[in-house]
């Protein structure tokens, strides 16, 4: 048998630190799930826990597995997560992200031939 606060507090613990890596605050990550931001930090607190249906928006809105809140696995690159991201925005940010990424990388060529 398994401790159920213990599982709350870990699942809990694995969707804040989700939330942090995706670059959202209780309070934006609240809004897209359409759960309460005193709910929400209970769940990551593990004071209570979430149900299957909390737990498949918030999957989607952090582009992580099930796998990866309820078990602590990680199947998805960090490079992979990145363009999940990349796929919930708009075309028009997209093309924006598209020039910085773009002028970056041959900001990066420049500073590496002038080295060599």
């Amino acid at each position: 048998m398994y401790d159920k606060h213990a599982l709350n507090i870990a699942i809990g613990e694995r969707i804040k630190h989700a939330r942090i890596a995706a670059g959202y605050t209780q309070q934006q990550l609240a809004e897209l799930i359409d759960m309460s931001p005193p709910n929400l930090s209970a769940v990551e607190r593990g004071a209570v826990g979430i149900s299957h249906s909390a737990l498949l928006r918030i999957c989607e809105a952090l582009c992580v597995t099930t796998d990866t809140i309820l078990r602590g696995t990680n199947e998805i690159s960090d490079i992979s997560h990145v363009v999940m991201r990349l796929g919930n925005i708009s075309s028009e940010n997209r093309r924006i992200i598209e020039e910085i990424i773009n002028s970056s990388l041959k900001l990066i060529a420049v500073n590496n031939t002038s080295r060599n």
